[in-house]
């Protein structure tokens, strides 16, 4: 079977054609027996590959559904595992600071130690507080563009020289 793009040009030349007798294939005398046996060949080649993209279509959207089905899988039980981890790491900690205990060996030559975190100590802002309440050295400002509002007034006609409404793209639908 050939490419869909050698299928392409045909349809493309044919259409050129009967673009040529603004469709009336009559009008081609003998040969339009021969131009419609083409167009029936082409339609059928067409039919056969286009069910051969959709069902390749398909099923990569099939692997990618199951893909997704185990991350999900997989994602839920790493938070569960990091929950039960960090759950034992508590339990551990609390031990050891209720024991006093800095710096211990396990059995088996592990060293767990409490240490206190480093970085940056962490800020707590008080709930409630207004930001237009503070000076102004401690309220950062954030200018951005009202995306909603140019939208509405392109679509009103209004010209703007920094913004335009682009054409809307295309998708394929396979029923």
């Amino acid at each position: 079977m050939r490419p869909l793009y050698e299928i392409t040009a045909d349809l493309a030349q044919l259409n050129d054609l009967l673009d040529d007798i603004e469709g009336d294939l009559s009008r081609l005398g003998e040969m339009e027996p021969a131009v419609t046996a083409w167009l029936d060949a082409i339609a059928g080649e067409e039919a056969a590959k286009l069910d051969g993209y959709v069902h390749w279509i398909r099923q990569i959207q099939m692997e990618a559904a199951a893909a997704k089905a185990e991350e999900e899988q997989w994602a839920a039980k790493r938070k569960a595992r990091e929950s039960r981890a960090k759950y034992l790491e508590t339990k551990l900690l609390r031990h050891l600071e209720a024991t006093g205990q800095h710096k211990v060996t396990t059995a088996s030559g592990r060293v767990v130690s409490v240490q206190r975190n480093g970085g940056v100590q962490p800020l707590e802002i008080k709930p409630g507080t207004d930001p237009a309440a503070l000076p102004a050295e401690y309220v950062r400002t954030v200018v951005e563009i009202d995306r909603p509002a140019v939208r509405k007034a392109l679509e009103a006609g209004a010209e703007l020289a920094f913004a335009e409404l682009l054409p809307r793209g295309v998708s394929l639908r396979v029923k």
